[in-house]
């Protein structure tokens, strides 16, 4: 290809101004980053509501849709942190203790003595048991030391511990700033390689 063909191409590359590129892309990347945080710090809020719920005895499944309906549609908002367990991240303790008080009163009402579930519930916690797991643990203990006391009637663990998987791509401001943001950084490699190749072979 002649040289003057070339700088002709040359000519209305540099019409893509790099520093208008690198402005664009710096603008998207900050608006991103921002999109991001601001994503993940609602979800915080919307998951410190729940806690808040099962603290208060509120309502706690509207709590829970929220916050499984703003995880489910917007990226970076994962749930669980970096020094996460397999153990879910939602867990309603203080529920679980109020059904476990429920049913304790309903044994006492039967005429069944009580203070062995206190004591199975009080070792459990101090054992650090999870949530998920607790149940088993007060059941484990009260058939080992209640005498024939009847068991526990409580649901299933799932009822009290709950995980909302983040989307990797959602089409909100992150989403799409994050789009904006890899097609202008590809533009700029693909602008500086495009020049570094046309000058050298110019000044051949």
């Amino acid at each position: 290809m002649k040289k003057t063909k070339v700088y002709g191409i040359w000519h209305r590359i540099k019409g893509l101004s790099l520093v208008t590129i690198v402005i664009l892309f710096i603008a998207s990347l900050s608006i991103t980053i921002l999109s991001l945080r601001t994503n993940n710090l609602n979800m915080i809020k919307l998951r410190q509501t729940v806690f808040v719920a099962d603290k208060q005895n509120a309502d706690i499944n509207t709590a829970l849709n929220n916050l499984r309906k703003y995880v489910y549609s917007h990226m970076n908002t994962n749930l669980r942190t970096g020094n996460a367990t397999s153990e879910p991240p939602i867990q309603l303790v203080n529920q679980f203790n109020r059904d476990i008080e429920a049913e304790r009163q309903r044994i006492v009402a039967m005429g069944s003595a009580d203070k062995v579930y206190v004591d199975a519930q009080t070792i459990c916690e101090k054992q650090g048991v999870p949530i998920i797991a607790r149940a088993q643990c007060i059941q484990d203990y009260v058939t080992k030391n209640g005498k024939g006391i009847p068991q526990l009637n409580l649901p299933a663990k799932e009822v009290y511990t709950f995980d909302f998987a983040s989307p990797l791509w959602s089409p909100d401001i992150a989403g799409l700033s994050l789009i904006m943001t890899v097609f202008l950084g590809l533009m700029l490699v693909s602008r500086l390689i495009a020049g570094y190749t046309i000058k050298k072979y110019l000044s051949i």
